[in-house]
Parts: C-alpha cells; structure tokens; sequence
C-alpha cells in the first residue's frame, strides 16, 4: 500500500489589508439602513451595505438595461454574496434586509388578490382550450 505523506496546508493567499466599506457613498436611507443593521446584529457594515446594494439593484431589473455594445443588454444585476464563518450573524442581516420586500409582496398581493385570482381562472380556462 502507498504511504503519503501530506505537508502543511498553505492558505491560498496571504491576509489583506481591507478597505473599510464606503458607508458615505450611500444614500442617508440605505446608509441609515446598512448601520442600524450592522449595529443590532453587532456585523460589519460591509456585510450589511453589500447585501443592501444588491437588494436595491434588483428592483431595477425590470426597468433598466444597460447596453454594453449595440445588439446586446443585460439587466443593471449586482451580484453579491456574504463569506463568512458559520454562526456569524449571516441570516439576520439578510432577515433584515429582505423585511421591506416581504412586506411589501404581502401588502399588493392582499391588496390585488381580487386581480390575481380573475388572472388565474383566466390562465386555467386558457389551458382548457388548448
């Protein structure tokens, strides 16, 4: 049988001197938002503010595109995502965040259900016909 001997790990880079997240460059909402949140759940507010940028870029796609050469666009998507250490507060900043669509989704949906449910008696009768 082979006997391998295995050497060190090596981290794959070197620790980094980090810049400190640009809380400033914010709007005063999303700044007020991304420190309220880095503060009651004792995070960074890099973690906060990142997850916050991507969040309200979202609510663009429907209505932007961003033409980056005549026959091609794309949505203006800010992909992100949180690396950190498990039980390092990951989910309860991303709760707080997802809070204001949440309860907005609830709010129109109750507020139209009435067009909603004639939208979907009406998407069944079509699939009948077919």
């Amino acid at each position: 049988m082979l006997n391998i001997q295995w050497g060190e790990p090596r981290p794959l880079r070197q620790a980094a001197d980090t810049i400190p997240f640009p809380l400033e460059a914010l709007p005063p909402i999303l700044r007020n938002m991304a420190g309220a949140i880095s503060v009651t759940t004792a995070t960074d507010v890099g973690m906060a503010g990142t997850a916050i940028l991507s969040a309200v870029g979202y609510c663009f796609t429907g209505l932007y595109r961003l033409a980056g050469k005549p026959d091609h666009t794309e949505p203006p998507v800010l992909y992100a995502f949180i690396i950190a250490q498990p039980s390092e507060r990951k989910s309860p900043v991303m709760h707080f965040i997802k809070e204001p669509f949440d309860s907005f989704e609830s709010e129109y949906n109750q507020e139209h259900r009435e067009e909603i449910y004639k939208a979907q008696q009406y998407i069944k009768a079509m699939e009948k016909e077919k």
